[in-house]
């Protein structure tokens, strides 16, 4: 047998191994377990799934008009619960509600901006301190090597 052939014995009998794991944990004694794997040898017919005949532009008009009905029905289900809730707890809560979460998503919003602002301004400030390190690195350098030119000149006989 060729290796193909034998991994794809080896995956289909992983995969019956895992389906008969999964009926026997789902049924409640082993008479019912059998069943099910009687069931599952059994030749009946499987139905195909039908193909789509919509065309993609009429797929697409679908798919558009099921999220616009589903974005109206969410609407509609928040005004519904807004109106229970002020029939429960006395009119204008379903507004004080709204403002108090709308305030809320200010103060999270500037909050957000100020730490975005503190966290530039750190960054500002640590670039500008390796700046200034770099350059005091570069004149010791200078320096250093100012120095070593100097000693490596120096008149060390008495006739220079």
């Amino acid at each position: 047998m060729d290796p193909i052939s034998l991994a794809a014995i080896l995956a289909s009998l992983k995969a019956f191994t895992a389906t008969i794991k999964k009926i026997v944990a789902l049924c409640t004694d082993g008479k019912e377990a059998w069943f099910q794997v009687q069931n599952l040898f059994a030749s009946s017919p499987t139905s195909k799934a039908r193909k789509s005949k919509l065309t993609p532009a009429q797929a697409e008009f679908k798919r558009i008009t099921e999220k616009t009905i589903r974005a109206k029905n969410e609407l509609t289900r928040i005004q519904n619960a807004k109106i229970q809730l002020d029939e429960v707890h006395g009119f204008g809560t379903a507004a004080r509600i709204e403002e108090a979460q709308e305030e809320e998503r200010l103060k999270k919003k500037k909050a957000l901006r100020n730490k975005r602002k503190s966290d530039k301004a750190f960054w500002n400030k640590v670039l500008y301190l390796l700046t200034e390190f770099s350059k005091l690195i570069l004149i010791l350098i200078l320096c250093a090597g100012a120095a070593y030119a100097v000693w490596i000149n120096r008149c060390v006989s008495g006739n220079c």
